[in-house]
């Protein structure tokens, strides 16, 4: 397998239509027959970053496809119960509780200077979401841990959060009374909001959270950040990227809107779904069926 990837990168291959075919050929067996249901693998879940994605089969293994420059997408075996991918790195909680981490590790950004995948800490863990450089966890029965970037760091160790999520400049938690708290590289992203939320997730311009009703509610993360106004309805999730935010509809059907900076139409596709992730670049779901479709 490497020695192919070398020809193709390495330039010893100057027909541009053998190039061609090899390309279609892995993208065919690597990308196509695990995530499109050719084979038997049936996925819960999928977590999409900037450059690679990954997925949790129903089977708790992990499989993960994009750039892989840092090893980002060799997913370490075994079996995990939740899987969140960020810009170059991506972290799991183990069926056991455990963290690991696998992908970049520049300058011991995760507390460890061995290869990956590395463990981080043995939990156990309710809930991981790595950005791009920092990465948090919230322990079963103590505080939210950070690593990367010391401006993350989450300086409200009597609070108990049940969840998590990182963006590039901005880290949100849901509390105990299921409101919103904000952390960030800057005072000014230290807020809180009022309400009974239950799920949040934050990108590096925006972040959003499904109230107790189905409703959803967004915010800018950066001062800079065009506001993306959410839609009326009812919805189980919501995902937020770069420029635009999709969300599953209580009927599981999919509805995806955009700032107005963004030029192109985001067309989901039709179907079901239980699960869905908005990257920089592209956006995937998991069917009802365990299919995963990617646009």
């Amino acid at each position: 397998m490497t020695f192919w990837i070398d020809l193709l990168f390495a330039g010893r291959f100057r027909h541009p239509l053998l190039v061609m075919v090899l390309v279609l050929a892995f993208a065919i067996a690597f990308i196509a027959i695990p995530l499109c249901g050719e084979g038997p693998l049936s996925f819960q879940s999928v977590s999409v970053g900037r450059t690679f994605s990954c997925a949790l089969a129903d089977d708790g293994s992990v499989y993960c496809w994009g750039n892989n420059q840092y090893g980002q997408s060799n997913p370490p075996e075994g079996k995990f119960l939740s899987v969140s991918v960020g810009n170059l790195r991506a972290c799991g909680i183990s069926e056991d509780g455990a963290l690991r981490c696998w992908g970049l590790n520049s300058w011991g950004k995760f507390g460890y200077d061995d290869p990956p995948p590395f463990e981080v800490s043995e939990g156990p863990y309710r809930s991981v979401s790595v950005g791009n450089g920092t990465a948090c966890g919230v322990l079963e029965d103590g505080p939210t841990l950070c690593w990367g970037n010391p401006s993350f760091r989450a300086d409200f160790a009597d609070v108990q959060l049940q969840s998590v999520s990182v963006g590039d400049l901005l880290a949100c938690g849901i509390m105990e009374d299921r409101s919103i708290i904000c952390w960030g590289t800057s005072d000014i992203y230290n807020t809180q909001h009022d309400g009974v939320f239950h799920s949040i997730d934050v990108s590096e311009s925006h972040y959003c959270g499904v109230l107790e009703d189905g409703a959803v509610k967004c915010w800018p993360s950066s001062l800079f950040a065009d506001i993306i106004r959410a839609p009326e309805g009812i919805f189980q999730s919501v995902s937020v990227g770069s420029d635009s935010a999709c969300g599953i509809r209580e009927n599981g059907s999919i509805h995806c809107w955009k700032s107005r900076f963004l030029r192109r139409d985001v067309k989901p596709p039709e179907g079901r779904f239980q699960s869905v992730s908005v990257g920089s670049s592209q956006a995937c779901a998991v069917r009802e069926d365990g299919f995963i479709r990617c646009w």
